[in-house]
């Protein structure tokens, strides 16, 4: 009795944690979605750049301070970090800008605005490579060693 009751509880266990993961997830895919659909692209300028040659925890590729002009046409001076890839070149960039939601200025790639989506995405990538190169080579391996001529 106490095994069938452990099993039920390790299985409402299980299933509420992939739903609190899926909802977690499916905020984060809507909130993204509303930044993506619900805001305009801008000329920014670029004030002060500052760039990495690798992302670290508290900064991405790149941090810029521009400055853009908001709905009212009054000039706003704001950071952005590029956490996927690093910012385009150049004095003047295109930046997205929403004004009533939770971001009001963000980089202008769709890999930027669903950078989660975009790091699993290279992570799932890198993973299956590595474990197709090594599933190669112990292939490659195991032929080399078939085609060795024998011992006498």
């Amino acid at each position: 009795m106490t095994i069938v009751v452990a099993k039920v509880n390790a299985r409402w266990k299980k299933g509420c944690l992939l739903a609190f993961v899926g909802v977690l997830w499916a905020f984060h895919l809507v909130t993204a979605t509303w930044f993506a659909t619900h805001s305009e692209p801008v000329e920014a300028e670029v004030l002060h750049r500052k760039d990495w040659m690798l992302p670290g925890k508290r900064h991405g590729w790149s941090k810029l301070e521009v400055t853009y002009a908001d709905l009212q046409g009054k000039p706003v001076t704001g950071n952005i970090e590029w956490h996927v890839n690093p910012a385009p070149p150049g004095q003047k960039i295109q930046i997205w800008r929403a004004e009533s939601g939770l971001i009001k200025a963000g980089p202008a790639s769709l890999a930027e605005t669903f950078f989660v989506e975009t790091l699993f995405g290279y992570l799932f990538v890198y993973v299956f490579a590595f474990i197709g190169f090594a599933i190669g080579f112990l292939r490659l391996k195991q032929r080399l060693r078939g085609q060795a001529p024998p011992k006498p």
